[in-house]
């Protein structure tokens, strides 16, 4: 399934033992406060996700994937 990312996705906040929702939508989130992972919901597939990024966590960009933007 394709997905485009809208501001309607959902943001979960909890602990990494906590039971993680289920019925969410692609591009829900979770964020796990104890252990600071970020978790992708696949609607596909009906599961969390782990997310990876390769955006220094130092810096102030944001994003996944291979999006990107040039500003002229």
């Amino acid at each position: 399934m394709i997905t485009v990312y809208s501001g309607e996705n959902t943001t979960y906040k909890g602990l990494s033992s906590d039971t993680k929702p289920t019925g969410c939508r692609n591009g829900d989130r979770f964020k796990e406060i104890d252990t600071g992972a970020v978790l992708i919901y696949n609607e596909a597939a009906a599961e969390w996700n782990v997310f990876y990024s390769s955006v220094d966590p130092m810096s102030n960009l944001v994003g996944s994937g291979r999006v990107g933007y040039l500003v002229i």
